[in-house]
């Protein structure tokens, strides 16, 4: 115990004195796209100087699902709502089984209505349903959300921008 404290106590001196560099997130989780703005559901903005920083900074937030970079602004989002084009704007989701603006039409197991607007919830409880392989999250505000839990793989099929769909096998 006593050897675990001084271990730790003396990375955390050799942290703060510079000596062991921290890597930095990885951003290689996030997909970019140029010319395209996810409008809405901002957590927060703050200045980032690329959109690789801004991606890392979504990367840093348990609640941030989306990113949109302009002029050195990033804009940390829980939810997309409709994407729009605009080519002043870079903006990105996480790789893992996110589909903004897809329905997974079918094969529900249950609903579950939730009073925020963090996908994690659905996530987590697809991951704590039997047979849950998909889920397809409606958000029916700024502040809340339905999440539709469904057994195999249905199709995905575009849709209104307020829904958000997953599929657990990338999990």
């Amino acid at each position: 115990m006593i050897k675990r404290y001084f271990l730790n106590l003396s990375l955390a001196l050799l942290l703060f004195l510079g000596v062991i560099a921290v890597p930095p997130a990885q951003a290689d989780s996030f997909t970019y796209t140029a010319g395209i703005d996810y409008t809405g559901g901002d957590l927060y903005n703050q200045p980032e100087a690329s959109p690789g920083d801004c991606a890392s900074a979504c990367f840093d937030q348990a609640a941030c699902s989306a990113w949109s970079w302009a002029n050195g602004t990033c804009y940390l989002k829980t939810l997309i709502f409709q994407p729009q084009a605009n080519s002043n704007v870079t903006s990105g989701t996480e790789v893992f089984p996110l589909e903004p603006g897809v329905d997974r039409f079918g094969s529900d197991i249950k609903n579950i209505a939730f009073s925020s607007v963090d996908p994690n919830q659905c996530i987590e409880a697809c991951w704590n349903t039997t047979n849950c392989d998909t889920f397809t999250i409606v958000y029916n505000s700024s502040s809340s959300m339905t999440c539709y839990l469904k057994q195999n793989e249905p199709a995905a099929v575009p849709a209104n921008g307020n829904l958000v769909s997953g599929l657990m096998s990338n999990y």
